[in-house]
């Protein structure tokens, strides 16, 4: 039965062992042929078909039969193609991972919630500039410029460009890139695209005459960009450490990813 089932014979061979000797055999009944033509027809007919049902499967029709049985077994049990025992560590060391909280635990849950806010305040206050950064003096009126004017920005600064690159921004726009201080990673940076402006300044506050100069370029970039009132808000609120994701001004100016680390404070204006 298996040979039945996996037989593949071509159509003209069917015809030719199966369909022929039964049609002649038809004939021979019909027609009143002798008894020995009749014979010879029934058994051209029955040899055919112990030569159908016998006839041994091809090797290339074996070798493609197991191939695919082999596809599908991989394909039904594919954590058996590998190292059984690669799978089970893998596995163990997904269930077991360290969980324990970055505070300590104790039975009360009260100090928990003590420790865990501790802990993320601490977070956050090494997580800010750690000097004396200057603070706005209002007695000095800054001009805002135009979001779209790149010359204004760059001159609202009040400094001569160190250095200047063009190159692409994340979206593949093209973007220009501004630098205000000849040391690398330190000073004011700024981003000019089409989309986006996008302001860092970079400090050492065991430098800090350095980073209070980085600092006042900071704030006065800011006031020019936002306003003298909002900018002035933006730089102290920032400067003190609190982080935003978002903030949209009174003005609907929106300003993305509002931050002040310990060595660097950047954010993004949206044109």
């Amino acid at each position: 039965m298996n040979n039945i089932e996996n037989k593949k014979l071509p159509v003209w061979l069917i015809i030719g062992v199966v369909l022929i000797p039964l049609i002649f055999a038809w004939f021979t009944l019909k027609k009143g042929y002798s008894k020995t033509a009749k014979i010879l027809s029934f058994g051209w007919l029955l040899l055919a078909i112990v030569i159908f049902v016998t006839v041994p499967q091809s090797a290339m029709e074996k070798r493609a039969f197991e191939n695919v049985t082999a596809k599908q077994e991989v394909q039904t049990h594919p954590k058996f193609t590998e190292n059984p025992s690669n799978a089970v560590s893998a596995d163990k060391k997904e269930n077991n991972e360290d969980k324990t909280p970055p505070f300590e635990l104790t039975n009360d849950p009260k100090q928990n919630v003590a420790n865990a806010q501790a802990h993320y305040e601490k977070l956050a206050d090494e997580d800010r500039p750690h000097f004396e950064w200057p603070r706005v003096d209002y007695t000095k009126a800054v001009t805002k410029v135009n979001l779209h004017n790149d010359q204004a920005i760059i001159k609202a600064v009040g400094k001569p460009v160190a250095d200047k690159e063009t190159a692409t921004n994340e979206n593949g726009e093209p973007m220009t890139s501004y630098w205000f201080d000849k040391q690398p990673a330190s000073g004011l940076q700024i981003d000019l695209s089409r989309e986006f402006i996008d302001v860092a300044w970079f400090f050492n506050d065991k430098e800090q005459d350095k980073a209070t100069a980085i600092f006042m370029d900071g704030q006065r970039i800011t006031r020019a960009l936002l306003g003298g009132k909002v900018g002035s808000d933006v730089y102290e609120t920032m400067a003190k450490g609190l982080k935003f994701k978002e903030i949209v001004t009174i003005d609907g100016i929106e300003l993305k990813d509002v931050r002040c680390g310990a060595n660097v404070c950047r954010y993004q204006v949206v044109r």
